[in-house]
Formats: C-alpha cells, sequence, structure tokens
C-alpha cells in the first residue's frame, strides 16, 4: 500500500467522525456549595437593609446563603457568582436539558414576603433569557421546602470559550422572613484539546 494513499484514508475517516460527532466530548458538571468561589456580594443602593450568612442545614447536610430582614418592606441583595468558560467549552450540555440549577429554599411560601430572583448575562455582557422549571422562569421563587429550579438559555446567548460571564442570585426578604441559597450546579459539554 501506498502512503499516500493510507494517508488519504485516515484523513477522510477523521473527518466523517469529527461530522458525526467526536467521542472525546465530555459532559461536565460543575457544583458551586454556599460560599461560592469567585462570588461577590452587592446591594443596589435601594432596599438593602438585612444580613447575609452562609449557614449549614444539619437536617439536609448542606450549606447555603441565607438573607434576613426585620424591616416591612421588602429588602434585597445579591449574590454574583463570576465564572469562566474554560477554554475546552464546546456548548452547553443539551442533554439534561439543564444548563443550570440553583437550589433554594424561603421560610415563607409567598413571595410578598421573601423571594429569589435569577438573572445570567452572556460572555458579551448581555442578559440572557431563561426558561426553567417554573412558570416565573428564574423569577419569584419562594417555597418553604427546599426546591432546585432547572434553568435554560433561550435566544441567541454569546457563550466564548475562556471568557467570564455572571449569574446574579437576588435574594429579598422582610418582616424577620429568610431566602435561602443551596447548590448551584452548571452543565456542559467539552472537547479536551490535545
Amino acid at each position: 500500500r501506498l502512503q499516500g494513499d493510507w494517508s488519504s484514508d485516515v484523513c477522510s475517516s477523521d473527518l466523517r467522525r469529527a461530522l458525526a460527532s467526536d467521542d472525546r466530548e465530555r459532559t461536565i458538571t460543575r457544583t458551586y456549595h454556599a460560599g461560592f468561589e469567585g462570588a461577590s456580594y452587592q446591594g443596589d443602593a435601594s432596599n438593602n437593609v438585612g444580613q447575609l450568612y452562609i449557614d449549614h442545614d444539619n437536617t439536609n447536610n448542606r450549606n447555603f446563603y441565607r438573607w434576613a430582614s426585620s424591616l416591612s418592606s421588602l429588602q434585597d441583595y445579591d449574590v454574583i457568582l463570576r465564572t469562566t468558560l474554560p477554554k475546552d467549552f464546546v456548548r452547553w450540555n443539551t442533554g439534561s436539558g439543564n444548563h443550570l440549577r440553583v437550589s433554594y429554599r424561603s421560610t415563607a411560601a409567598s413571595t410578598d414576603d421573601n423571594q429569589l430572583d435569577i438573572s445570567v448575562f452572556d460572555t458579551n455582557g448581555s442578559p440572557v433569557s431563561l426558561s426553567g422549571s417554573s412558570a416565573t422562569s428564574g423569577l419569584n421563587l419562594a417555597s418553604t421546602s427546599w426546591l432546585t429550579e432547572q434553568i435554560e438559555w433561550t435566544g441567541s446567548p454569546t457563550w466564548t470559550a475562556g471568557q467570564d460571564f455572571l449569574i446574579t442570585l437576588k435574594l429579598h426578604a422582610r418582616n424577620d422572613n429568610q431566602m435561602h441559597i443551596g447548590d448551584l450546579i452548571l452543565e456542559y459539554v467539552e472537547l479536551p484539546s490535545e
């Protein structure tokens, strides 16, 4: 067999494999526990009176952020996670249907007393449209037992490998109620570089 013929066959085979699917791709699940690495904390200069703690739930064996306020009007505070897409990032995982999962709990069932709002900004800094397991798609979340909001991106956000993006978790509380955030989980697909 001639060397030239062999090379041609290999290139053709590799090309077919790359076009169909690449078996080197892997799904990555990245979990952040309360005290998120890379997080910052910020009030928006209006109605931000309260206390933010990191606490532990012994019954459910999890750490969580706890925002509480004793004032009679809703007070809010932001936990902002700045994270970087890896250089081998290909796309968000579509197999599970969940790009982002956030666990949360509140001391009152009513969003009038406590709630969580979630927003995401792509690698260009533009707001991302969200769809989720809740009818409110990441807004006005409240539950007296731990729940997980499952969120997907919609529209055409920009996701550039190696670039940063932001996830903002806005906690609201009033009248000695509390809003809690547990784990935050991202799922994406990588193609390891050689």
